[in-house]
């Protein structure tokens, strides 16, 4: 199983300050370090800031994936991004638990 945590920037219409979008991206890398060490075949494979969309308008975002994650901690993942939310404003926070396709040549 893999997870997906998806954040985006923005308080309505306004980013946060690079002060804390750092700290908020710094605390779902920790969350995700935390994935890690709850699921012994667990491996981050990806990070990174990129363009995302909410309600129509551009924002900056980020997204981390953990493969191999267990999904026996989803209550876990979900109670802290829910605190996440509440930290910095959001209305919602995306974690996307999924079984991937791996296409082979």
């Amino acid at each position: 199983m893999n997870l997906t945590i998806s954040i985006g920037r923005n308080v309505g219409n306004v980013p946060l300050s690079d002060q804390r979008w750092e700290d908020f991206r710094a605390y779902v890398g920790y969350l995700a370090n935390e994935v890690l060490d709850f699921s012994p075949k667990a491996q981050l494979v990806q990070s990174g800031i990129v363009d995302g969309y909410w309600d129509g308008k551009r924002e900056e975002s980020y997204t981390i994936t953990v493969a191999d994650a267990s999904r026996s901690c989803e209550g876990i993942v979900a109670d802290k991004l829910r605190e996440a939310c509440t930290v910095w404003e959001q209305d919602s926070i995306a974690a996307t638990w999924y079984e991937p396709t791996l296409i082979e040549r």
